[in-house]
């Protein structure tokens, strides 16, 4: 069943409702062809400035069009408060997060953690543990 979550950031208020299982499953695929790779490589690394590159150079194959489609499919499953009214963030997305660069990554990271933190904190316990040895 879905649930419907709510979180602050910077001072607004947001509910968001997570995928179905069909779209998060799509999701999750595209979302694992950037960032698996990294994984598996950042449970070699121990220095925390290598595993910030790793990271970091994950997130330089998420394409500006997949990062638009996955803000915009968040921003569907999603309302914000404006003084007590619920707008559709879809609707009022491109001039609310204008300028606000900080906040959008603040929303997007709580966008993440109801949809995949369940997934994301297997597939970083998977690739910390140790390999069993041949």
């Amino acid at each position: 069943m879905r649930r419907t979550e709510s979180f602050d950031v910077d001072g607004a208020t947001y509910s968001l409702t997570q995928f179905g299982a069909k779209q998060g499953q799509r999701w999750l695929v595209r979302l694992a062809k950037v960032f698996a790779p990294a994984f598996a490589h950042a449970a070699s690394v121990t220095d925390t400035a290598a595993l910030a590159a790793v990271l970091d150079a994950a997130a330089s194959d998420l394409s500006p069009e997949l990062f638009d489609e996955l803000c915009a499919d968040f921003a569907r499953a999603c309302v914000v408060n404006f003084d007590g009214k619920e707008v559709p963030l879809h609707s009022v997305y491109d001039d609310h997060f204008a300028g606000r660069y900080d906040a959008l990554l603040k929303w997007l990271r709580e966008c993440f953690k109801v949809n995949f933190s369940g997934f994301f904190s297997a597939l970083q316990a998977a690739s910390a543990s140790p390999k069993a040895s041949k």
